[in-house]
């Protein structure tokens, strides 16, 4: 590795995070900011005599540019061009749960946030003020899933839930209880989006998927997720580049959904064509046994963790121009929801938060789409949590 040189070139923010994150700095032979300016250094020639070229730029439009440049400056090959920040990302773990219990700056989480995409998004941890918040909600994410994630959490991580106070519990809209992700389309969307993968549950009566085992589901997601040409440059960025999270993200390290990006407002065609989910139609039995049984178990483990803990069941409105299509599966299951909440309140002591009807849901300005928060509804209904939990 000693012969090797190395190029940086980036904004001024990526080449930081480069030397903050390579082992051996001392083969960056040279590095550029890259600015409007074009000042580099005093050399005339940019490019000649270096085997990687580093590209670090937040930018992804602006990193491919300079990337098919690059490339065409060396037609005829002899140099490994690395997307640091792509990179970066294949190096995190696949999990959200093992991304977000390894994060660094944090030693121990007060609150605990599960759920499915509408907690994801629509609950800004790091605005709550009863502490500091971790966000395990996912896309998809079944009550089944929700306990495999905590139970993981509780084997793995302890120390870094060992002394919750609060934990919010997103529970979807009323037909939860009936849901599960392991036999429906939605588990290639949910393992994409981190989702716990160690567990395949019913996935084998999978009829969406009959072609594929669940390894070679997991396998698909992955190479999805890793895209082939930045798999052949990942063993030359593991030789140069440092595993330790902490020094790869810095203050960077993300510990929710960035929400900044979702100032999308829900357009009038996507609520024409909304509709309600294929499992509200009808009662699974199996599937309702077993999401009792295991939400049950969430309480369990939660109290285990803190006897005391705060708990909190919420549900978070869709936009109000779709609720009249949600009334069919309101009917079908709202009593039975609340029986299986009032039992458990017999043996639990929590507070249900029902937004399924409230006002903030009235305002068009708050959706990104017909069901999800976009960054001014997550911060108004953050807010709203803030003024319960405080």
């Amino acid at each position: 590795m000693d012969d090797v040189k190395i190029i940086v070139i980036g904004d001024e923010k990526g080449v930081k995070d480069v030397y903050r994150s390579i082992k051996y700095p001392q083969l960056i032979a040279e590095s550029y900011v890259y600015n409007k300016n074009f000042i580099f250094n005093e050399s005339s020639v940019l490019l000649d005599g270096y085997e990687i070229v580093v590209l670090a730029f937040e930018l992804e439009s602006l990193t491919q540019k300079i990337k098919h440049l690059v490339e065409m400056y060396f037609e005829s090959g002899g140099v490994i061009i690395l997307d640091y920040y792509k990179l970066r990302r294949m190096s995190t773990p696949m999990m959200v749960a093992d991304t977000l219990m390894q994060n660094p700056n944090v030693s121990s989480y007060d609150g605990i946030i599960m759920g499915i995409s509408h907690a994801e998004v629509g609950i800004i941890s790091e605005r709550l003020k009863k502490g500091k918040f971790v966000n395990l909600a996912i896309g998809s994410q079944d009550i089944y899933y929700n306990y495999k994630n905590l139970e993981y959490c509780y084997f793995n991580y302890f120390d870094k839930i060992s002394h919750l106070h609060t934990a919010i519990i997103d529970m979807y809209d009323y037909s939860y209880f009936n849901y599960d992700v392991s036999i429906t389309k939605r588990i290639i969307s949910y393992l994409s989006s981190g989702g716990f993968n160690r567990d395949k549950h019913n996935f084998d009566k999978n009829i969406d998927y009959p072609d594929y085992s669940y390894q070679q589901m997991i396998e698909a997601v992955r190479n999805q997720l890793y895209e082939y040409e930045y798999k052949e440059n990942i063993e030359t960025w593991d030789m140069i580049f440092t595993k330790d999270l902490g020094k790869l993200y810095g203050e960077d390290y993300f510990q929710s959904y960035d929400q900044s990006y979702r100032f999308e407002v829900v357009k009038d065609e996507d609520i024409s064509s909304w509709h309600i989910g294929r499992y509200t139609k009808e009662k699974f039995e199996n599937t309702l046994i077993e999401n009792r049984l295991y939400f049950e178990k969430i309480f369990e483990l939660l109290h285990k963790i803190n006897p005391d803990l705060k708990i909190y069941l919420t549900l978070l409105p869709r936009y109000a121009g779709v609720w009249d299509k949600e009334e069919e599966m309101r009917t079908l299951w709202k009593d039975y929801f609340f029986e299986e909440i009032n039992r458990l309140k017999k043996k639990y002591s929590f507070c249900v938060l029902d937004y399924s009807r409230d006002d903030v849901a009235r305002k068009k300005a708050h959706y990104y789409d017909c069901s999800h928060f976009n960054f001014l509804g997550a911060m108004k209904f953050t807010d709203m949590l803030n003024d319960v939990i405080e």
